[in-house]
């Protein structure tokens, strides 16, 4: 999203689950890299999936969530990249991982990738 765009509802799902000026996101800029069927003119910073850390109740976990206002909430193959990341994040912290999947489910033209 630009910093001129209305907060997400990932973003706001988010926040309202975790302790307040906790969330840190990670990979907020990431876009798909894919062509297909006219993709490449569709992109929204983050690609749709809200990724990061944050605290609640004063424990630290791991979080994301889908934009189902950007093309339904699809996976993308940027999406599994940023979840991994997420994962990996959180098994060397020993941290568990919360996903809020509001999705249509996956960008089937990405399965080439």
């Amino acid at each position: 999203m630009t910093d001129a765009s209305p907060i997400s509802n990932s973003m706001q799902r988010i926040y309202q689950l975790v302790d307040p000026g906790s969330f840190a996101e990670i990979d907020a800029l990431v876009e798909h890299d894919c062509i297909h069927f006219g993709a490449d003119r569709r992109r929204v910073s983050g690609d749709g999936l809200v990724v990061g850390h944050a605290r609640i109740d004063g424990r630290p976990v791991g979080i994301y969530a889908h934009d189902a206002a950007f093309l339904g909430g699809s996976s993308s193959r940027m999406h599994a990249l940023k979840i991994t990341k997420i994962l990996d994040l959180a098994l060397k912290a020993g941290m568990p991982v919360l996903g809020l999947n509001d999705s249509s489910g996956i960008r089937i033209h990405e399965g080439v990738d």
